[in-house]
């Protein structure tokens, strides 16, 4: 709990809508027909005891970013500054909730989770978590776990969401003047 709010998950739904555009080219008729989404009210499930009956057990959060560094020589020897090109490859966090068998909460979470489990594949849910420092903004749910043990009225929730980059970013590096010198006097020829 952060100042008194609780930690939250959020699904965010949205339905693909195709529509036909037509344009004539030529004077053929052709009719393409193109996505849209249109974003449904979002479903907040708060993760409280008092309210949902639901405990955070666990939760951690990962970035992980490929780095490849290349370095060059000039023709005397000396090394450039070397180039480094970063990419953002996943975002994820994983949270493990605790709650009785008859809580509303836990409830909530398995009829949702049957709920969305078709639009998945239709790109049509992303999923949000807010606790804090553990946060991930319209993520792809990639596990999600309801286990029990027979002595127990207890349930354990597994969820694990995923952002996934999208594009890299790349440092540019100045090349130095005597290098751009060097390469033009050895493409001259003798």
């Amino acid at each position: 709990m952060l100042n008194g709010i609780d930690p939250i998950l959020i699904f965010n739904i949205s339905k693909n809508v195709p529509f036909l555009k037509s344009f004539t080219d030529k004077k053929i008729p052709v009719a393409t027909q193109l996505l849209d989404k249109i974003d449904l009210p979002i479903i907040p499930v708060y993760l409280s005891r008092e309210l949902t009956g639901l405990i955070i057990d666990t939760e951690s959060k990962s970035l992980e970013i490929e780095t490849n560094i290349e370095t060059t020589q000039d023709s005397s020897g000396n090394a450039d500054k070397p180039f480094i090109n970063q990419r953002a490859l996943n975002n994820t966090v994983k949270v493990e909730i605790i709650g009785e068998k008859d809580s509303i909460g836990l409830t909530l979470l398995a009829s949702l989770s049957d709920f969305i489990f078709p639009l998945i594949t239709a790109k049509e849910v992303t999923m949000t978590y807010l606790n804090g420092p553990i946060t991930v903004f319209a993520g792809l749910l990639h596990s999600f776990n309801i286990s029990q043990n027979a002595n127990d009225t207890k349930r354990t929730v597994s969820i694990e969401l995923v952002r996934q980059g999208i594009t890299g970013a790349k440092q540019t590096v100045a090349i130095p003047s005597n290098t751009v010198t060097n390469i033009a006097a050895a493409a001259k020829p003798a």
